[in-house]
């Protein structure tokens, strides 16, 4: 009798563990990979990297585009702001941003301005959304890192969003 019994939950056990398997297996995202070819799956999400060029260099998703002037121009959340230098001759200068965009429908942009008179580089970092999206609200990380201009003979003051970051020496 207690044979039966041990041999009865045993049998309800492996049953239960293997619908628990099968449930998580059934909510496991679908792994794709591109076929021998290089070409995606039919089933595969399209990204609008796949429709750049083959050959030419990628330009970073945060510069600004053509159709940006048709989207809501929103603030961004920054975190982090800090000039980098990159060890190599000569120097070569990068802003390092860390922050959130106001939800993840908003796309990223930040526009470098050339040094004027004065040495002052004019860094404008904002989010861009169509004005008709319907989107989560949450945040939505971001971290970048920006190419400066090169100082020529006069030190470069650099400024984010209007407020002064540093400044890079020649």
């Amino acid at each position: 009798m207690k044979l039966e019994a041990n041999m009865g939950m045993i049998q309800r056990l492996f049953t239960f563990s293997g619908c628990l398997i099968l449930l998580l297996g059934a909510c496991a995202p679908r792994v794709t990979s591109p076929s021998p070819d290089g070409t995606s799956p039919p089933e595969a999400p399209v990204q609008s990297d796949d429709f750049a060029p083959k050959g030419e260099a990628q330009q970073p998703q945060w510069l600004p585009k053509m159709g940006d002037e048709l989207l809501s121009k929103d603030t961004v959340y920054l975190d982090e702001v800090s000039l980098l230098v990159m060890e190599s001759f000569p120097p070569q200068y990068s802003l390092f941003l860390k922050g959130s965009l106001p939800t993840p429908c908003h796309k990223l942009r930040v526009h470098v301005t050339e040094p004027d008179e004065e040495g002052r580089v004019q860094v404008e970092v904002y989010a861009l959304t169509r004005p008709d999206a319907i989107c989560i609200q949450v945040l939505e990380p971001f971290e970048v890192t920006v190419p400066l201009p090169e100082p020529s003979s006069t030190a470069l003051k650099v400024w984010v969003n209007g407020e002064y970051i540093g400044e890079i020496l020649p």
